[in-house]
């Protein structure tokens, strides 16, 4: 199920893209942990992809720059590119990092439904883990009942995880 494999999703994406799309791809891939050249190569770009973003949020995220990273992500929508799941699965793992950045995960999770994307368990499992480390247990009710809501994804070990952060989060919050 394409659906369930982010990673297939992403590969069927990569091998649509123009040649100017994949040379794009090789520049930001050689930033390194250059975050301002991968973000001004982006801005450059006349027709960047959500690969070419995740990219970027790679750079971002190998050279600890979060904030920049979801900068990126967010730039998305002012360049009218929707994200795939790997970019929210990037942005929702960022937002769980301490100190955690809960109400930005729940807003990726939401728009996540926005751009029609189901609600993966490897998403809302961090987004979880955020409330939890914020010691905020209401959001955490709100996203497994949006997490049980959608049966698109039928991936039972990603709802035990979603289950094991809940129980976390619990311990946490006491």
């Amino acid at each position: 199920n394409i659906i369930s494999s982010p990673l297939r999703l992403h590969m069927a994406e990569a091998e649509t893209s123009t040649d100017s799309q994949k040379l794009l791809s090789k520049q930001i891939k050689k930033c390194g942990r250059d975050t301002d050249k991968a973000f001004e190569l982006l801005k450059d770009a006349l027709d960047p992809s959500a690969i070419h973003f995740n990219s970027a949020m790679n750079i971002c995220k190998r050279a600890g720059d979060r904030n920049k990273a979801l900068t990126i992500f967010d730039s998305m929508k002012e360049r009218n590119v929707k994200p795939n799941i790997k970019c929210f699965l990037k942005a929702i793992h960022l937002c769980a990092k301490k100190p955690p950045l809960y109400q930005k995960a729940i807003e990726l999770v939401g728009y996540m439904e926005e751009c029609g994307i189901p609600v993966h368990p490897n998403c809302i499992s961090p987004a979880i883990s955020a409330c939890g480390h914020a010691g905020q247990m209401e959001p955490v009710w709100e996203l497994l009942r949006l997490l049980e809501a959608d049966k698109r994804i039928n991936d039972p070990n990603g709802r035990v995880g979603c289950f094991k952060a809940a129980i976390s989060a619990c311990e946490m919050c006491g």
